[in-house]
């Protein structure tokens, strides 16, 4: 039987009809006898059989194997359709086109009117799991706006982890690899109406600083914009979505090689004269090591171990020193001063945004306690820079003898409520040791041991017996 114009053959429409009209004979039967629910059933079987009958060629066409192209024995083979007009082009153009371009092809031909400096380093240290993070990354200069700017790609390859150890380490160390491009070339331009040329190394840092990665998370990128931030710096993420945006963009034909300068096209800038100037002669395709560059460390410390004893108040959310005279109740506090203190000719990075963690081991128990909480600060955390200092609370007594308490701080930020907690009371005649730990990055910085004393009729004492890093 020969199939109508649509596709269909008489089968398939007797086939169809008979059971659309089976399906909604019965509707009728049941709403006849108030069967509603059976009747609505029945109804929307109705219309999916009228609607695959209405949609039959498509669904075929989709779904169900098409014919063989093959022959039978005695019949003969069948001409293969002609392609559309134009069809064949498009699929010699896909073939062609290869696979999409990646984030670092990307990298590599982004800002194509700016000169750049590319290279490529290894940031090392102990705080990556994989002991190394491989990063290209390229200086870019604006003889226009005479400003310059940062551009890093972090390897593929790369955790999110390490990756996100590593962004954070370049926010301190971003000077370097501005210091790397001017100790390596000199790249000089002069547009036609300029009277003197202008050199990459003199235009002033933007504080932008493009990062491409493919896989942090949202939270990783909040945390990354606020640790730039607070450093004055501009952050911009590059990831998958930006890849899928340019996947059209064509890549260099060949892969850019370390210590490469970049010229602009001249099309975008005409008149714009280049003048590259070598000042050293580099490590061409070798991996490199940016001596400066290498992740540098916090010199987190407790302050000689000494633990000291001040009158406190309790005020808006924190504590604060007593002042003389003053008539408000105040309570006894022991702390230490936790320090991230610089050292002459060694290059040393922010703790960044730290917590502290205390476990008291005693004969009574243990105790975890935190976070801890910090003399005039109202937060559970602080931001510990190079030179900062902060003092750490261990315990508080609101009696010198017959009252000592724990206490804790989980007030995150500005939108929590105050927090503060001290309600713990350590237990009479307590002996044991302490465990005070100053946590940032995900990981211990320093720890403090102590000896933990509470004798009959005194007050409690904590005397340092080590401090180590993990």
């Amino acid at each position: 039987m020969s199939s109508d114009p649509s596709g269909r053959s008489p089968l398939e429409y007797l086939f169809v009809g008979v059971i659309d009209f089976i399906c909604f004979l019965e509707a009728a039967d049941s709403l006849n006898a108030k069967r509603y629910a059976s009747a609505t059933y029945w109804g929307i079987a109705g219309l999916v059989v009228f609607l695959i009958g209405y949609f039959w060629p498509k669904i075929k066409q989709r779904w169900l194997p098409s014919k063989r192209s093959g022959t039978r024995d005695g019949e003969k083979p069948s001409s293969l359709p002609e392609p559309e007009s134009g069809a064949g082009d498009t699929a010699k153009a896909i073939v062609k086109a290869g696979p999409p371009i990646t984030l670092k092809q990307l990298f590599e031909i982004d800002w194509p009117n700016l000169p750049a400096f590319y290279n490529e380093c290894d940031l090392g240290s102990q705080v990556f799991e994989s002991g190394s993070v491989r990063v290209a990354w390229r200086v870019n200069g604006d003889f226009i706006a005479r400003s310059k700017f940062l551009a890093i790609l972090v390897d593929s390859k790369t955790k999110a982890g390490d990756a996100f150890k590593a962004c954070e380490a370049i926010a301190d160390q971003y000077g370097h690899f501005i210091d790397s491009a001017n100790s390596e070339v000199d790249i000089e331009g002069q547009a036609p109406d300029d009277t003197a040329p202008t050199h990459l190394k003199d235009m002033v840092f933007s504080k932008r600083i493009f990062i491409y990665y493919e896989e942090f998370s949202l939270a990783q990128k909040g945390l990354l914009e606020t640790i730039y931030q607070s450093k004055e710096l501009s952050v911009q993420f590059r990831d998958a979505a930006y890849s899928w945006a340019h996947k059209d963009d064509k890549p260099r034909t060949t892969p850019l090689v370390p210590n490469t300068t970049i010229l602009p096209d001249a099309k975008l800038i005409p008149g714009l004269r280049i003048k590259i100037t070598k000042l050293s002669p580099g490590v061409d395709g070798k991996k490199t090591k940016v001596g400066a560059a290498n992740v540098a460390e916090p010199n987190v410390t407790f302050d000689d171990a000494k633990i000291s004893i001040q009158k406190v108040v309790e005020d808006g959310g924190r504590f604060r020193l007593f002042v003389p005279n003053e008539m408000a109740k105040f309570m006894f506090a022991l702390y230490i001063e936790v320090r991230n203190q610089a050292v002459d000719g060694k290059f040393l990075a922010s703790a960044g945004e730290v917590k502290a963690q205390l476990s008291f081991k005693l004969t009574q128990g243990t105790y975890d306690i935190a976070p801890g909480a910090w003399l005039d600060e109202p937060y559970s955390s602080v931001r510990l820079d190079v030179g900062d200092t902060r003092r750490l609370i261990l315990a508080l007594g609101e009696n010198w003898i017959h009252d000592w308490r724990m206490v804790t701080n989980k007030r995150a930020g500005p939108a929590d409520a105050v927090m503060l907690d001290y309600s713990r009371e350590f237990p009479m005649l307590a002996d044991g040791t302490l465990e005070a730990s100053i946590i940032g990055s995900g990981r211990v910085l320093r720890k403090l041991k102590a000896r933990v004393q509470w004798s009959h009729n005194d007050h409690l004492t904590l005397v340092p017996i080590e401090e180590s890093k993990p």
